[in-house]
């Protein structure tokens, strides 16, 4: 119930372009997820805060996430093809981070 509590508000965040606020949110989301052993709903919060970090320019972050996600996958028969999606997205987001493009990554961030 709070992970699904936290997915509305991510998404609440990101209608008002809050995406920082909305990343937090779909990490907590994930985490509560996988404290009630719901791994599918985690991955898609997860794969949610990799796509959100990729567009506000935070590559690395967005890359890891994708490899994270596409190691997971191939330990399963069922899922082995979404793997190479991951891997794919992860892929791209490494050739942007060394053309340059990645923003770095604020520590304190002001409030939307």
């Amino acid at each position: 119930m709070a992970g699904l509590l936290q997915q509305q508000i991510a998404q609440n965040n990101e209608t008002h372009k809050k995406y920082k606020a909305a990343i937090r949110a779909h990490e907590k989301a994930s985490n509560y997820f996988l404290a009630s052993k719901n791994e599918h709903q985690s991955n898609l919060s997860l794969s949610k805060v990799a796509y959100l970090s990729g567009w506000i320019g935070h590559y690395r972050k967005a890359a890891l996430l994708y490899v994270s996600m596409a190691d997971y996958y191939l330990k399963y028969n069922l899922k082995k093809h979404s793997a190479k999606k991951f891997f794919f997205r992860a892929g791209l987001l490494y050739v942007a981070i060394m053309m340059g493009g990645e923003e770095e990554e604020e520590e304190e961030e002001s409030t939307n």
